[in-house]
């Protein structure tokens, strides 16, 4: 019996028998495998396995791992090519970013009103066909109403919530341009959308267009916010400056994904006095213990707003990590909003406005080429990785 004792126990009512005895292995196993802490916790040790050369290939003969090194060096010489590869589609943008402007500023003269369409430049056929479609389902029955009326206490009927009425609107024919576009384009946009406050749309109701610039030497490109005359400040321009490297880091090559941002500046917003944005004030009582004599004291302190976004956080010197996790947290948020400016909002401002930049952003994100769902727990497990860096690698082409 004692040679029993660790290896099997009489049989209870779960684990597969093996000759009138239970496996208490197979126990065991079932145990961890129901146990989520164990789980999580055997999943974050497979984490931190990651990267680290497995015994396998430790375990091989130096010709081998000679030959290995030597694949090694090849794939550095393959991402000096890639390399040189994005340095042309930089080039490239850099080449076709003057016949955006012109388009980009034509669309500005539409919005501040400054221009006004002609005829033949207002017609759309994929708008055309939507309205079409519509009046055929209208003709068709679609909006037959049921002929159900609640009344009210006079006989007259209750209006329902969910007639489907069309919203009326505070414009008329008379209205120049296109009120509110980039503030609507904002609102229409993650992560933009997350930074917007209340009291920031006031703002933004000032903003005419915004713009972008690309750099070549140094890297990078320069986000123009164009605002009309207003109340809150002076500027009639903000900017905010992306700095961006394309190189094969020789210590860490295999981190190489394309151009990154490594760092951001703002600039100056000159506030109008009471109408700063970003600030917001605290009054707080003290009390002198010798005099019992109570006062208040008032201080200003940081307010969420969009406008905190040209006061970004500094970026680390030489890749050294930010040990602050709320600051790595706030610059790689910057980073991606300025991506999202650069490679999506200025590019395709009239989709977000309409929302239908919306679908498209849904429909990329929840289903693959062949129709399959995404994995919703990619970010959880990104934010896991102790690996994690804080800079986004920008994409250069959509």
């Amino acid at each position: 019996m004692a040679d029993d004792i660790g290896t099997s126990v009489d049989p209870p009512t779960q684990g597969k028998a093996k000759g009138g005895k239970v496996d208490v292995r197979a126990n065991l196993t079932q145990q961890m495998m129901a146990n989520p802490e164990i789980m999580a916790a055997l999943a974050k040790d497979m984490d931190l396995l990651r990267g680290r050369p497995s015994t396998y290939i430790e375990s091989m003969p130096e010709v081998i791992k000679r030959r290995i090194r030597a694949l090694k060096n090849i794939q550095v010489d393959c991402q000096q090519v890639e390399a040189r590869f994005f340095a042309e589609v930089q080039a490239l943008e850099r080449r076709f970013a003057a016949q955006y402007k012109a388009l980009y500023d034509q669309r500005r003269e539409i919005v501040i009103g400054k221009y006004e369409p002609k005829e033949s430049e207002t017609h759309f056929a994929p708008d055309e066909e939507d309205e079409e479609e519509e009046e055929e389902d209208n003709e068709d029955g679609g909006a037959v109403e049921s002929g159900v009326k609640v009344l009210d206490d006079s006989g007259k009927p209750v209006a329902d919530e969910d007639d489907g009425a069309a919203p009326t609107s505070q414009y008329d024919e008379k209205t120049k341009g296109i009120p509110e576009f980039w503030l609507t384009a904002m609102k229409n946009s993650e992560p933009i959308a997350s930074t917007l406050e209340e009291h920031d749309e006031e703002v933004l109701q000032h903003l005419e267009d915004v713009s972008l610039q690309l750099t070549e030497n140094p890297l990078g490109f320069i986000l123009e916010f164009h605002f009309s005359e207003n109340e809150f400040f002076s500027n009639s321009v903000l900017k905010k400056t992306y700095n961006m490297k394309l190189e094969v880091d020789e210590t860490d090559p295999w981190r190489f994904e394309g151009p990154e941002i490594t760092s951001s500046e703002g600039c100056e917003i000159n506030w109008k006095k009471g109408k700063n944005v970003t600030v917001k004030t605290i009054k707080k009582k003290q009390k002198n213990k010798n005099k019992g004599q109570t006062r208040i004291s008032t201080k200003q302190v940081r307010a969420e707003s969009f406008f905190n976004f040209f006061s970004p956080p500094a970026a680390p010197e030489d890749d050294e990590e930010l040990e602050d996790e709320e600051a790595a947290e706030e610059l790689g948020r910057d980073f991606e909003i300025g991506t999202m400016f650069r490679d999506n909002l200025i590019p395709r401002a009239v989709l977000y406005f309409t929302g239908e930049a919306l679908q498209e952003d849904d429909d990329d994100y929840m289903e693959g080429e062949d129709g399959d769902d995404y994995d919703m727990d990619d970010d959880d497990d990104e934010a896991a990785d102790p690996d994690f860096q804080p800079a986004v690698s920008v994409p250069t082409t959509k």
